[in-house]
């Protein structure tokens, strides 16, 4: 695990489980039909600053290998999991209840499921994952988010303090062959502008050689409200432009290109630097 998926390499769990199978074989496949339950279960990642507690499942299945053609009749007995709290860096989920159906080799949550997060809320809109048995597994998933606090959720990863709004609207979200693409974009108001990221996609996500990028641009950047938070200078100015073909690897970009310009018909028309 230390090796394929280094971001669990200190996961530990905790809990008690059953599991009844009944499985039966044919010419044609092997049915798995069972009940999968978890009582008084918890999960901590302390390098990702994530845990879990209190988690129960009951969750009843059926499972074909190889996978029946077409999308069959989903008409399995609904479960559940349930959690007393998560926790991820500054935010905190309370007792959440989420039901859950596998049957015919997909796992489906019936219903839209909203959180608040990060001062905001988010709804996940829907959540299926097909062929969970097969090598084709494909995983289909839409968020939408409104008003998140960009400080609370750049924490981690800013190197400067940042303060503003951010809106998530990604009604597809694809997963299949390790390879994520989205439709839709996320919306930030920061330093007086707005930043918009589009064309989101991700590779290999929980592999030490993950990628992920999209295409950036801005408008209405306030360059004094965004040096004010660095000790070293300051610049004042209003900046516009874009990071097309943004590429991530290794935790450090690998490709982009970059324009900007100011905006001269904005009430800074001029740039200057200056050092304290």
């Amino acid at each position: 695990m230390r090796e394929n998926y280094p971001d669990f390499q200190d996961l530990d769990v905790d809990g008690q489980s059953d599991l009844s199978i009944i499985a039966t074989r044919s010419t044609a496949n092997v049915a798995v039909n069972g009940l999968l339950t978890v009582r008084d279960a918890g999960l901590r990642i302390p390098s990702m600053r994530i845990s879990v507690s209190g988690l129960q499942s009951s969750l009843p299945f059926n499972l074909q290998y190889p996978a029946p053609e077409g999308t069959g009749s989903l008409d399995g007995a609904h479960g559940f999991v349930s959690f007393d709290t998560i926790e991820g860096g500054p935010f905190q989920v309370d007792k959440l209840h989420v039901p859950l159906l596998l049957s015919q080799n997909t796992l489906l949550i019936p219903m839209q499921i909203d959180l608040p997060l990060y001062g905001g809320m988010t709804h996940l809109t829907h959540f299926r994952v097909d062929r969970i048995l097969s090598p084709a597994v494909r995983l289909d998933a839409g968020i939408i988010a409104d008003n998140m606090d960009l400080g609370a959720l750049t924490e981690r990863i800013s190197p400067i303090p940042v303060s503003g709004t951010i809106d998530v609207r990604l009604p597809s979200i694809v997963s299949q062959g390790g390879k994520w693409k989205t439709r839709g974009g996320i919306e930030a108001s920061v330093f007086g502008g707005e930043v918009r990221i589009r064309n989101i996609f991700a590779r290999d996500v929980f592999s030490r050689g993950r990628s992920f990028g999209g295409d950036i641009s801005f408008e209405d950047i306030d360059l004094e409200a965004m040096t004010s938070k660095i000790a070293v200078g300051k610049i004042t100015g209003i900046i516009r432009g874009s990071v097309q073909d943004l590429v991530m690897e290794y935790e450090q970009p690998s490709r982009f290109v970059l324009g900007v310009e100011t905006d001269m018909g904005k009430s800074h028309p001029r740039r200057s630097a200056s050092m304290p």
